[in-house]
């Protein structure tokens, strides 16, 4: 219905204009936003989750940016590890927040900040970007960020049916573990699936172009 797409972009309009006035969201975002982006910052704000399948091009990084700044703490990006970079530019482009990188101990400098200064410095506008192929190593990570925002940045990567395995058992019942990989480790699906079912998580953001295997 016309009426209540209108409806829901200008409730998105509003929310966005109120995180600026609060001097989260940088000013220039309200030129910027189109309808589509409005309309998904209005879904995110009373659904537990936002599943965005957008183009390439189409603004899914600033639509996701601004939907989690709708809810109180810190949010998780789960994202390519060659991505982390733009996430990092972007939320501080359309945001006056600085992002912190999770990055591998041989990336780090002596002089960066840790994750820990960081979340005590920034509180509940902590964000936090992971590169989802490792997302195994960095569950201690992920687990003291206590995140009420995940992001799953290229959601088709993230995600398999081949999550459990079935476990015979002696007396003919069925027990189900995690599946994985040929060197004994738990899948990356598996992780993504645990980390999406933490306590304390309210609003997940999906967000592709690539069509799924449903035909979406």
């Amino acid at each position: 219905v016309v009426e209540d797409r209108a409806a829901l972009e200008q409730d998105g309009r509003n929310r966005v204009n109120d995180l600026i006035s609060r001097g989260i969201i940088r000013p220039h975002v309200a030129d910027i936003l189109t309808p589509y982006q409005a309309m998904s910052v209005s879904w995110a704000v009373s659904r537990p989750w936002v599943f965005n399948v957008w183009p390439c091009g189409s603004g899914k990084t600033l639509g996701a940016i601004v939907a989690s700044f709708t809810r109180t703490g810190p949010t998780l990006v789960l994202s390519p590890a060659k991505a982390r970079h733009v996430w990092w530019s972007q939320v501080q482009e359309y945001s006056t927040i600085t992002p912190f990188r999770v990055r591998p101990q041989g990336e780090r400098k002596e002089d960066d900040e840790t994750l820990d200064s960081y979340l005590r410095r920034m509180g509940s506008l902590a964000f936090v970007v992971v590169g989802g192929e490792a997302v195994g190593l960095y569950i201690d990570e992920i687990k003291r960020v206590a995140p009420t925002v995940l992001i799953l940045d290229e959601l088709h990567t993230h995600g398999s049916r081949k999550r459990w395995q079935a476990i015979h058992k002696e007396d003919g019942t069925v027990d189900f573990e995690k599946k994985r990989t040929s060197k004994n480790n738990v899948t990356r699906a598996a992780h993504v699936m645990d980390v999406a079912n933490m306590d304390g998580i309210n609003l997940r953001v999906g967000l592709t172009a690539t069509p799924l295997d449903d035909g979406r």
